[in-house]
């Protein structure tokens, strides 16, 4: 059984900066003609390699014939293959050579949980010379394609509210056939909702996950936690991510980076609007069913029953519950009555949408929701554009 680590007396909440939208972990590849591999398994598989005869699977698990290097707790993997260019007709496709290196957050360790980010990067480019697995200009590392990219998003959640939202997202998500829908995992070590499988990942189907962070650090990074997090609070840390994986997923979702410079000048906007698309997506087809009578087994009203139809069908639309409240109540200029109208809003969502009247803190599982479906409560106070602004200027 994984030990669990003590915790320090004074530990660090996560900080704005590191809330932010941020990279987690990608394939990075790099031409081979732009740099000079230095180690003797690398030139090996160079030497057997042909992208003539190999066949290009973007599914494959990464470390399916990778070289792995250890960084104490943790490790990096590299793997030659090849990157699509394009084509020149219907039948002839263009694929340039590539050494691909999977990157991830673990790089830059006390700096966890700022993600792979434009004011870190150098860091991870000096620790992957250092290995003296290949060589190249700091210029061509940032020119190499980012593939298979994961992005992220932590938050902290009350254990009892994840739990709740977490199941009654699995009930509201479509059932689908095999690897594709929702799945939800409960275990010790693994508390959390995935949609689909993430090799199964596909246009109509993107990948996206949420999980219990805590328990994913301490029962499955414990190493890595104790070497450079010990000090810092995860206790109910909670993480939304979502991965791009293949290029029709790029195309459908008019996703735009394709170096990893590009990836890493990514807006905070534009990483909530794919998060949003996501959303909508895994979704799409849902079938929301509400009851037709009141706690007395009253018939409910015709404008009772409409105000949830118009509900139901924002929801389906991808808003929150808090931004459907919000375009509503926006116009009436008494503050009573915008009080009064939300909490009627509020026990129409719970009480017949979700029907989960026993869920005492409705205002933290709304916050709950509205973090998963790509906002947050501060979307009640000012514009998302502003929001997003004041996001960019903390990545920068």
């Amino acid at each position: 059984m994984t030990k669990i680590t003590t915790f320090k007396e004074v530990s660090i909440p996560l900080t704005s900066k590191e809330r932010l939208y941020a990279v987690d972990s990608l394939a990075l590849k790099i031409p081979l003609d732009l740099l000079t591999i230095t180690h003797d398994t690398l030139n090996t598989m160079c030497h057997n390699y042909s992208t003539e005869n190999e066949v290009l699977d973007e599914t494959e698990s990464y470390k399916k014939n990778a070289l792995e290097v250890s960084l104490g707790t943790y490790n990096a993997y590299f793997k030659i293959n090849k990157h699509y260019l394009g084509r020149t007709s219907k039948k002839t496709h263009i694929y340039t050579p590539t050494l691909s290196i999977a990157i991830n957050s673990k790089f830059v360790e006390q700096r966890y949980f700022e993600g792979i980010t434009i004011g870190n990067i150098y860091i991870i480019y000096t620790k992957l010379m250092s290995l003296n697995v290949f060589k190249c200009d700091f210029e061509v590392f940032m020119k190499g394609y980012a593939t298979d990219v994961d992005v992220k998003q932590d938050t902290y959640i009350l254990n009892s509210i994840y739990t709740k939202s977490i199941g009654e997202m699995d009930k509201a998500t479509p059932e689908r056939k095999g690897l594709l829908g929702s799945r939800i995992f409960k275990e010790k070590d693994n508390q959390g909702l995935q949609w689909n499988d993430r090799n199964c990942s596909s246009k109509t189907f993107p990948f996206m996950k949420t999980y219990n962070k805590e328990r994913e650090l301490l029962y499955r990074s414990i190493d890595f936690f104790e070497e450079f997090l010990s000090d810092r609070e995860v206790k109910d840390l909670c993480r939304f991510e979502y991965n791009v994986k293949t290029r029709p997923i790029k195309k459908k979702f008019d996703i735009k980076f394709e170096t990893l410079e590009d990836l890493l000048n990514t807006s905070q906007n534009e990483f909530n609007r794919i998060h949003k698309a996501f959303v909508i997506q895994n979704f799409k087809d849902s079938i929301m069913s509400f009851k037709m009578t009141d706690d007395k087994g009253k018939e409910l009203s015709p404008t009772t029953k409409m105000n949830i139809r118009f509900i139901e069908y924002m929801l389906s639309n991808g808003e929150t519950i808090e931004l459907i409240i919000r375009h509503v109540l926006q116009d009436i200029p008494c503050r009573k009555t915008r009080s009064k109208k939300k909490g009627e809003l509020m026990n129409l969502y719970f009480n017949h949408l979700i029907n989960k009247k026993e869920y005492g803190n409705s205002e933290s599982l709304s916050k709950a929701f509205a973090f998963f479906g790509g906002g947050t409560s501060d979307f009640l106070t000012q514009s998302f554009e502003d929001n997003v602004n004041e996001s960019d200027n903390l990545n920068t």
